[in-house]
């Protein structure tokens, strides 16, 4: 009965939280992607600041974790997306906001 419970427990406390990323396996799977590959994996972003063309920002909030920070999770992770040479969009550099 015990191990039924704690089993529940165990599936409550992953319902609803989405997918939780330590900073270098977060990196891995974005670093260098087109926007197109980053939607793909992490759904849509929170927000997107366009303002400048040159340096596009997409926000995804409660993502990502820090492991040399007793595993606290960053509010914000922000993907800052630069043109290619062939004038598309990928991943270039993550920001992490605490």
């Amino acid at each position: 009965m015990a191990g039924l419970a704690l089993a529940a427990l165990l599936v409550l406390g992953q319902a609803g939280c989405g997918d939780l990323y330590g900073h270098e396996e977060f990196e891995k799977l974005v670093k260098n992607k087109s926007e197109d590959d980053v939607v793909k994996a992490l759904g849509k972003p929170s927000s997107v600041d366009n303002s400048n063309p040159a340096r596009v920002v997409w926000s995804y909030k409660g993502m990502t974790y820090d492991i040399d920070n007793h595993n606290n999770r960053d509010a914000v992770v922000n993907l800052v997306m630069s043109s290619t040479s062939g004038g598309k969009l990928q991943v270039s550099e993550v920001e992490y906001a605490r």
